[in-house]
């Protein structure tokens, strides 16, 4: 299963880096692996299964309208984008609809961002290969290949991490070895706290940390597990210095919070993205 939604979540890449519309899977028969995870990838039920990455900053009617146009105007791609246009605009629909269509960013229902800090060390190991000189095969394959993680942290204000939610990283560290900049976006899909063997049962499959370095995170026995999915890696990452300037021009007099999560406005979100992508 892992194997399989790694290669389908590549050729979703691959399908949106071309410039596609759209790609198809025309195997018959292309085994259970694969047919169990066409969803959770955003492959849709056509003539045959369909996904359709979509770039950019775009609103619920204008992902409907994309797949209302030529090639993809069939019946089934017209009934979902009925179904879109009908759906409710909340942050729940746009998350959604972000894990769908990615690397769409979604506006317009309050989807929450929160900037994260992350050290380099964990960002190499969780979705930044460039913070591991570019060699892939030095992380941890099995943790590579997934296209969703878990990152366990010192528990804090549930009401700020809580799913559904984007997360924006900021690798911490010194500036040679890639931190002080602002380098992915994730999509939060779950966040729990819990006792830290209850969640290394749960998710420690999903993680990097081994338990002591979980232990260490626990605040009265609890830790706070963020599953996360849908990662994008900057092309430019964002300097905390340019992070600043564009504060100060977006939200004068607001100021940058160093320690812990900090909520982003979907203003600030937008701006920082069309710098960084």
């Amino acid at each position: 299963p892992t194997l399989a939604r790694q290669l389908l979540g590549w050729l979703r890449n691959h399908c949106a880096q071309t410039s596609s519309i759209a790609i198809e899977v025309t195997d018959p028969n292309p085994g259970q692996w694969i047919e169990n995870r066409l969803t959770s990838e955003g492959f849709f039920e056509a003539t045959s299964p369909t996904a359709v990455p979509i770039s950019g900053i775009v609103t619920f009617n204008q992902i409907a309208d994309v797949l209302d146009t030529y090639p993809l105007g069939s019946p089934s791609f017209s009934a979902q984008a009925d179904d879109i246009r009908q759906l409710a605009k909340t942050p729940a629909a746009a998350h959604s609809l972000e894990c769908a269509f990615h690397p769409a960013i979604v506006i317009d229902t309050a989807l929450p961002t929160i900037r994260v800090p992350i050290s380099a060390h964990f960002a190499s190991e969780l979705f930044d290969h460039v913070l591991n000189e570019g060699q892939l095969w030095r992380r941890d394959r099995a943790v590579a290949l997934r296209r969703e993680h878990v990152y366990f942290r010192t528990p804090t204000a549930t009401a700020l991490l809580h799913a559904p939610a984007r997360l924006l990283w900021q690798v911490t560290g010194p500036k040679r070895h890639g931190g002080g900049a602002l380098r992915a976006r994730s999509i939060l899909d779950e966040t729990v706290v819990g006792d830290v063997d209850q969640l290394m049962n749960r998710f420690s499959h999903l993680g990097v940390l081994k338990r002591d370095e979980i232990a260490a995170m626990a605040k009265e026995g609890k830790v706070m597990a963020l599953r996360f999915s849908h990662t994008t890696v900057f092309p430019h990452p964002v300097s905390l210095d340019e992070y600043r300037r564009i504060m100060d021009e977006v939200e004068p007099g607001r100021g940058l919070t160093h320690v812990g999560p900090q909520p982003v406005t979907e203003q600030m979100f937008l701006r920082l993205t069309r710098v960084a992508e």
